[in-house]
């Protein structure tokens, strides 16, 4: 687990293979909406972990892990759920100019 004491840029960074959960969206998933975060080039990694940390209310290892696997595969679900669940989401990515979708 990485220690929250360090500056981002010396936590140690998980590869895509070494991430936990591999999450790709597929219709008839257990929840029925999704909120996708896209790849982003303009924001710095750490500026959008704190973003994905409040819109989807998680620790920074699981903001980590969307956010490493938007980077490296294109896309990411960053939330599951109702549908206002996923726009609430949505709406806080958001507000830093972070491309997303909500599916369903």
């Amino acid at each position: 687990m990485a220690d929250p004491n360090l500056p981002y840029e010396q936590q140690e960074i998980q590869s895509p293979e070494t991430l936990v959960e591999e999450k790709e969206y597929e219709p008839g998933n257990d929840e029925p909406w999704k909120t996708i975060l896209f790849n982003d080039e303009h924001h710095g990694f750490e500026e959008v972990i704190v973003q994905v940390m409040k819109a989807v209310k998680c620790d920074f290892e699981r903001a980590k892990q969307i956010t490493l696997e938007a980077h490296f595969k294109g896309k990411s679900i960053a939330k599951s759920g109702e549908f206002e669940e996923c726009l609430r989401a949505s709406n806080i990515l958001e507000e830093i100019n972070l491309k997303t979708e909500i599916q369903g």
